[in-house]
């Protein structure tokens, strides 16, 4: 099952597409770390940001209580089925909630993660799922351990995913993680991102969209 993060109105949605993919991935080649969280180690108020340059263009910002950027979350599978092997995926991205812009968000989604029966996943497994490295690109509703970088714009929806899927010299990049616990909610892993990619039209709407010198923190939640 796949997860969106900025479907319709910005909210979480669960929706199901069929995209191509295409696994080639060049050696790690690190990344500035920076974006609006900066260069230092994360903490827990290191704010969610993002800084890239999408067909020429600059997108540059760092959330705030106010907004209107802010961080969102999401998550897909899961259910409880006894003796069945589970899958769980999970999304975390940055938005523009001001509707009078064309740039509405970017989010990453990652997965799957496989578990019997089904139920809450602990925060120990949680946070196991995520390490430093180069992500491998695919289709996460339908592949293991693969990531998925999805913006969109004006509506419209653009993955690295979807048309022909092609990623040659493109790479997604975890260099930081931080775990975050706490005592009345589930865990949160954040995450600073370097990125460069191509995303295409997943519904026929515009057209291919080249990603470079892409940075971001943002922060998954076990939901």
């Amino acid at each position: 099952m796949k997860i969106s993060l900025f479907a319709g109105a910005l909210a979480v949605a669960l929706i199901t597409t069929g995209c191509n993919n295409d696994d080639d991935n060049p050696t790690p080649s690190g990344g500035p770390g920076g974006g609006g969280g900066g260069t230092t180690p994360l903490t827990a108020t290191t704010p969610c940001s993002l800084n890239m340059t999408i067909n020429g263009s600059v997108v540059s910002y760092v959330s705030a209580d106010l907004g209107p950027w802010t961080c969102l979350q999401g998550g897909g599978g899961g259910g409880v089925f006894p003796g069945v092997l589970v899958e769980r995926s999970w999304a975390a991205g940055v938005s523009n909630l001001d509707s009078d812009v064309g740039f509405s968000g970017l989010e990453f989604r990652v997965g799957s993660f496989q578990y019997m029966n089904g139920g809450p996943v602990s925060d120990n497994q949680f946070f196991s799922y995520f390490a430093e490295g180069v992500l491998p690109f695919g289709t996460v509703d339908q592949e293991l351990n693969k990531v998925e970088v999805v913006v969109w714009e004006d509506g419209a929806r653009f993955s690295s995913a979807c048309g022909t899927g092609n990623q040659t010299g493109s790479q997604v990049q975890i260099i930081d993680l931080l775990p975050i616990t706490s005592q009345f909610f589930t865990g949160e892993m954040k995450a600073r991102i370097t990125f460069n990619c191509k995303l295409y039209p997943c519904d026929g709407i515009g057209s291919t969209k080249t990603i470079t010198g892409g940075t971001a923190v943002v922060s998954f939640g076990n939901i």
